[in-house]
């Protein structure tokens, strides 16, 4: 939310964000997981959500993420932990930890505004990661809302499977 925040806000320095109109769509894209999840838990619509994602990165945001720029690094890394929530993903399990280390690796080294707030971004995605680890996917995905001021994981709809009926 930080991230969205710098980027539609102008900032004070007064200059243009040459990136701004290539990551506000990207950042919309997520938009819809985060619905998804909050509304309907880990269900198929949140594994579909976040599978199909790349599909909406444009050329564009992909030559900003090769010049590893830390927005889109950012954003790369909020992808690859919402991965780690989508059932019977073992043969990636392994990799996520170290691609979110290496976008921190990127982003701490970079000249960039806003660092910490980045920085804290991808602590965010860790934790995430480190949660699913740890105690499983549903802590994992309630962790991601746990400091959203007005937003209760408890009081989102819950995915029910009702495939089995009939």
């Amino acid at each position: 939310m930080a991230m969205l925040l710098s980027l539609v806000q102008q900032p004070e320095s007064g200059l243009m964000d040459l990136h701004r109109s290539t990551l506000l769509p990207v950042l919309h894209a997520l938009s819809p997981i985060f619905l998804s999840l909050y509304h309907y838990h880990l269900s198929p619509d949140v594994y579909v959500r976040i599978i199909v994602l790349p599909t909406f990165l444009t050329p564009e945001f992909m030559i900003l993420v090769g010049n590893q720029e830390p927005r889109a690094l950012v954003i790369m890394a909020w992808w690859i932990a919402f991965v780690c929530l989508i059932p019977d993903m073992w043969w990636v399990r392994n990799g996520i930890p170290r691609v979110i280390q290496a976008s921190s690796n990127a982003v701490m080294r970079a000249e960039c505004r806003d660092k910490k707030m980045l920085m804290d971004a991808i602590d965010g995605a860790f934790k995430v990661v480190g949660m699913v680890e740890k105690w499983g996917r549903e802590y994992g995905a309630r962790l991601i809302f746990e400091e959203w001021e007005g937003v209760n994981w408890e009081e989102g709809s819950v995915y029910v499977d009702d495939s089995r009926c009939c």
